[in-house]
């Protein structure tokens, strides 16, 4: 009998690699990060809402820094579920795990119930940029309100990079994981230190201008039965919570002439209510009308370029890639074929990211045309993170009796 194979020769100085096993107590560490978590923003809700403590918030999140953040080193995390709950509804026959899909929903379940209290002493990214706060800057109104819209932005970007298959840009993107996990580029260590000591004189940058989960704790947080209160009792309107929020993020009173600046903003309430369709499609079909330039991201995309250069170009080494490729059998009209089907999800996933984009900057026209009438100065729900700075602050914060807290 011919050997057509040689035979593997054993008698060298190869050694076989030993096998690596996964132990079940890894799976252990997944529900026991549902179960901390849970505990941790039962803490923090308590601490924020029944017992205002800046204190206890604190300490809280002390613990959820070294759990979540370098005993567990981030992940997998709320902020980054948000791309495999895209892939499940987007790509057929992906299974996500359970214990991923109970880290994404328990914090917003609580956001609904006490406000952003997930992002007051459970989210280890939230606690390290806190830990930074010595001399925080104002940011102006006007910049404030423009720099606000880019974590929509961003999370429109990440949720069509996830169903279109091009990647996972909150991963890639998070500044803070190679701390987290003492590994990395040095690219990746100087564009997470650039994060953490901007912190040092912008409140938490992360948090308030780029963190997409932050997005969905802010919607939900508009409507939650319970929010921070800086006081129960009257606000003497002394303005010293507004000094030491870090983030700007309480509400002054309305100026006296309120009344008669809103009848006169009317006009400007319903032409911007008429735009709001407008600019949304509008804004679909921009971003559908440029959804081939992100389709050129694609690594099947990527490959077909490469394969149609090389056949061109005999003469050039082959990519590892274009190798794998010709060795599948598949010709390259089959590949062009699934391109098309790429192309056309990027055209359809394109149009919804662009509208939801358009639709953000129109709501937020709206409601600039609005002013609320309020009397005391009051933390803004859906950006207030809960850090508790202002109860101390606060004159009659020995005398707070707030409203029961039940769970």
């Amino acid at each position: 009998m011919i050997n057509r194979i040689p035979r593997p020769e054993f008698l060298s100085d190869y050694k076989i690699p030993e096998t690596i096993l996964s132990y079940p107590t890894s799976y252990l560490f997944e529900y026991l990060d549902v179960a901390v978590m849970v505990c941790a923003l039962v803490f923090a809700s308590y601490f924020t809402i029944k017992k205002p403590s800046r204190k206890h918030i604190f300490a809280v999140s002390i613990f959820s820094l070294f759990y979540f953040g370098f005993f567990r080193q981030g992940c997998i995390c709320p902020i980054g579920a948000i791309q495999n709950i895209t892939i499940a509804f987007t790509l057929s026959g992906y299974k996500i795990p359970i214990f991923v899909i109970l880290l994404f929903i328990i914090p917003l379940a609580f956001a609904l119930y006490s406000g952003r209290t997930f992002c007051s002493g459970v989210c280890p990214f939230g606690a390290l940029q806190d830990l930074m706060i010595l001399k925080p800057l104002k940011i102006s109104t006007p910049i404030a309100g423009v720099l606000s819209l880019l974590p929509y932005a961003y999370l429109s970007f990440v949720v069509y990079f996830a169903a279109t298959g091009i990647g996972f840009y909150i991963c890639r993107l998070d500044p803070f994981i190679p701390f987290f996990r003492m590994s990395g580029t040095l690219n990746d260590f100087i564009y997470g230190a650039c994060f953490i000591l901007a912190g040092i004189v912008i409140a938490r940058p992360y948090c308030r201008f780029m963190c997409p989960y932050g997005v969905l704790l802010s919607i939900l947080s508009r409507v939650s039965k319970h929010n921070v209160k800086i006081t129960p009792d009257h606000c003497t309107n002394c303005a010293l919570c507004q000094d030491a929020c870090p983030s700007s993020n309480i509400i002054k009173p309305s100026p006296e002439n309120a009344a008669e600046v809103n009848f006169n903003s009317r006009k400007k309430f319903f032409l911007y209510l008429m735009l709001v369709p407008v600019i949304t499609v509008l804004a679909g079909f921009v971003f559908q009308s440029v959804s081939d330039s992100f389709s050129n991201m694609h690594p099947l995309v990527k490959l077909e370029k490469t394969i149609i250069y090389e056949d061109k170009n005999p003469s050039i080494k082959k990519t590892d890639a274009s190798i794998a490729f010709r060795n599948s059998q598949k010709t390259i009209l089959q590949l062009g074929r699934e391109i098309e089907d790429i192309k056309s999800n990027f055209q359809t996933y394109g149009f919804f990211a662009g509208a939801f984009i358009g639709l953000v900057i129109a709501l937020k026209l709206l409601g600039l045309s609005l002013i609320k009438r309020q009397e005391d100065f009051l933390p803004d729900n859906a950006a207030c993170f809960g850090c508790g700075r202002c109860f101390s602050y606060c004159p009659g914060e020995k005398t707070i009796t707030p409203k029961p807290y039940l769970l």
